[in-house]
């Protein structure tokens, strides 16, 4: 079944360490090789999804900000 409501965030809480691999670039990361001085946000994201085309430059705009 479909879960209608997104769970709430843990604010606070530390990220544990991963490894995945990148599809665009075919490059394996890690939470440390990528982690910014203030914050982390990973966002699993269709590059073909009209909502997230539509919101893609604002995406770019914030995480660049």
């Amino acid at each position: 079944m479909v879960k209608l409501k997104t769970p709430p965030c843990s604010f606070g809480e530390k990220a544990k360490d991963f490894r995945l691999k990148s599809a665009t670039d075919l490059n394996w990361h890690t939470l440390s090789t990528i982690k910014g001085k203030n914050a982390t946000i990973i966002a699993f994201i269709c590059n073909h999804c009209p909502y997230v085309v539509s919101a893609l430059d604002e995406i770019i705009y914030e995480a660049k900000d």
